[in-house]
């Protein structure tokens, strides 16, 4: 177990991440694309810090679902959403793990937590955040959640799933990192109802939209459920 991680982690809840939280890492997808498969919107994006960032998700209510940023760590993405939860749910980040892999865990200030995990388009896990026994009991956990059964050993359960997301993406989320201009947008729950095809479409839009402004501003990163381990089979943008 990395106790200097842990320790860490509790560090930055403490003086930085001191909201409603849902943090993301992403394999083989940019920040902007990221952001847009997270149900970006092009009218609400710029660059902001976190603390921006957690203004803007409130000045985003009831209007849109929140606010979020994302820039690279290492040669992954990370996604991080204030006051919101987007990252976990199971067809988003079935779309942000289509190159690779993505975990991704969330908590609210209501005790409700998440953590969840798929590989190539597919969510393999999901479980209680707060509810370690989840998958401790599961015979088919994936190799990169091995540590998570003695990390969840910890009082803080949420430095205990940072360090985790540290672990799988080999990089550290720093201060100094939350403290950069990065990529932002508020968020939308639009894509619920559409068709795979229409929801194809408008995130290739999207991403194109998204990667002018990126240009444009001289960004970097631009372009170019049940309870359980389960086996979703193929995305399936449409759910």
């Amino acid at each position: 177990m990395d106790s200097d991680a842990l320790t860490h982690y509790r560090k930055l809840l403490e003086e930085n991440l001191d909201v409603p939280l849902c943090v993301t890492w992403i394999e083989c997808m940019p920040a902007n694309e990221a952001l847009v498969a997270a149900g970006g919107q092009e009218d609400g994006s710029g660059r902001r810090t976190f603390a921006q960032t957690v203004q803007a998700a409130y000045d985003a209510l009831p209007a849109r679902a929140g606010a979020a940023m994302a820039g690279s760590l290492g040669s992954w993405t990370v996604l991080v959403e204030p006051n919101g939860f987007q990252g976990t749910r199971p067809e988003v980040l079935a779309r942000l793990a289509r190159q690779g892999r993505a975990l991704s865990v969330f908590w609210n200030a209501n005790g409700d937590g998440q953590l969840a995990y798929a590989e190539h388009g597919r969510v393999l896990v999901t479980a209680d955040l707060f509810d370690p026994e989840e998958l401790e009991d599961l015979e088919d956990l994936p190799d990169v959640l091995s540590a998570w059964p003695e990390l969840a050993e910890q009082d803080d359960l949420r430095s205990a799933a940072l360090t985790l997301g540290e672990m799988l993406a080999g990089g550290r989320l720093e201060a100094e990192w939350l403290a950069e201009l990065l990529q932002g947008v508020q968020t939308t729950e639009a894509d619920r109802g559409l068709g795979a095809a229409e929801l194809l479409d408008g995130l290739a839009v999207a991403v194109g939209h998204m990667a002018a402004l990126a240009e444009l501003e001289g960004a970097p990163g631009g372009v170019g459920v049940a309870r359980g381990v389960v086996d979703r089979g193929p995305a399936r943008p449409d759910r």
